[in-house]
């Protein structure tokens, strides 16, 4: 309970500091200097207020041209250990494409094909793709939205209990928002369901159902997240914000879940995570970035950023573990890059970016859990094409034997968006 007020509290006495600082203060000495610099005051909202209406102008044309994406990922991994058996070394790849056609009214397609899994490097049985993202929306209004398909969703900030990173699922998105502040987002999926021959019902189904709703006032933004049922009977909700304040940014979660009834291996009570994480120091072209978690032994809901630690899609915090993720950014031309990581809209980066991470977790017990030292690249080639390299060594301890183990991760991917 402690950590969950101060989790709470700690953004909103920022939000209150931003607030004041960002308040104009005139001084004045009459009331022919107060009109004045009312008019000067008001005549600057309103440029900013144009500005910003032609930015948004120009992202929303951006967002209606057709996008073609294709993405190539080859994997080596390299596992030792005494407990490992003999070294050894499996090679892989990933193929994934995305279609966005131009939009026809205010309904809008968009299909992705990869392959089913991360195939050996055989040729001899071909290279088949699958569906993974299909999906129609319709957006009757500026501000309202709704996609039914196979989707993808990230719905709390830093997808503690709603990520599905891994896996498209089937079901419907609704986004509504932001309105005056005031927005929300609906997920639901259908997990699985059975019909029995003969029969006109289903009698057994798992249903997915979460909601979201904030409040984002552009450089604030709060938002608490339910899970209302995930695989089985999974249960969850989550607190988030956002604060961005001299130049710096602050993303946070805390989040409680529940596991299953039908689990059997974890006793069914509420358990907690939270993570948190700044850009500590940031110049023109390079930046430090931190992250902090803490998160409880059995904390793992079915669709969550924490599962795919493994890969560093999103969070390499594990359940049972608290520590830190620290990453040093350069980009290696005059101008914001992004990160040097490959993600699946297959975003553009016009700017070569390098980076060196180190994690550090312990386990609750406080004794030593795992590090990894990753090292990535970012360059950009021709056209809108990007090539991006990483490396990522993992060391594992075992503290009642005190014996180690490594893995090595190398992966290079490319990526171009039409």
């Amino acid at each position: 309970m402690r950590t969950m007020i101060q989790m709470i509290t700690l953004p909103i006495f920022l939000a209150v500091l931003m607030i004041g600082l960002s308040t104009p203060v005139l001084a004045v000495s009459d009331s022919t200097s107060f009109n004045e610099s009312e008019e000067a005051l008001s005549d600057l909202w309103a440029r900013e207020s144009m500005i910003k209406k032609a930015m948004d102008s120009l992202e929303a044309e951006e967002n209606l041209k057709p996008k073609i994406g294709f993405q190539y990922i080859f994997s080596l991994r390299h596992t030792a250990g005494p407990w490992q058996g003999n070294p050894r070394s499996t090679l892989s790849q990933e193929i994934r494409m995305a279609v966005v056609p131009e939009p026809v009214g205010f309904l809008s397609l968009d299909l992705g094909l990869r392959t089913e899994k991360m195939l050996a490097i055989n040729y001899s049985r071909g290279l088949s793709l699958s569906v993974d993202q299909a999906s129609a929306t319709i957006r009757p209004t500026p501000w309202i939205s709704a996609s039914a398909g196979r989707i993808y969703f990230i719905l709390d900030r830093l997808g503690l209990i709603a990520d599905n990173y891994h896996d498209a699922l089937e079901g419907l998105d609704l986004k509504i928002g932001p309105w005056k502040a005031l927005g929300a987002r609906a997920i639901y999926a259908r997990l699985s369901s059975t019909n029995y021959p003969g029969q006109r019902f289903f009698w057994m189904k798992d249903d997915y159902w979460a909601l979201r709703t904030y409040l984002d006032w552009g450089r604030l933004e709060l938002g608490g997240n339910w899970l209302f049922s995930g695989i089985s009977t999974e249960r969850g909700y989550a607190l988030d914000g956002y604060l961005a304040l001299w130049g710096r940014e602050l993303a946070w979660e805390f989040a409680k879940y529940k596991p299953s009834a039908t689990n059997w291996y974890e006793a069914v009570t509420w358990r907690q995570a939270w993570v948190a994480g700044m850009d500590v120091l940031k110049g023109k072209r390079q930046e430090l970035f931190i992250q902090l978690g803490d998160v409880d032994r059995g904390f793992s809901p079915m669709a969550s950023s924490l599962l795919y630690s493994t890969g560093g899609q999103h969070l390499y915090f594990d359940y049972n573990t608290e520590g830190v993720d620290a990453t040093w950014r350069w980009w290696l031309a005059r101008g914001e890059g992004g990160s040097a990581k490959p993600d699946r809209e297959y975003a553009y980066n016009p700017v070569a970016v390098a980076e060196v991470e180190w994690v550090g977790l312990r386990d609750q017990e406080k004794r030593p859990a795992t590090q990894r030292f990753i090292a990535r690249v970012s360059l950009p080639l021709w056209g809108r094409a990007n090539l991006m390299a990483e490396d990522l060594y993992l060391i594992n301890f075992r503290p009642e034997s005190g014996a180690t183990g490594g893995h090595n991760f190398f992966s290079l991917a490319f990526s171009i968006h039409f």
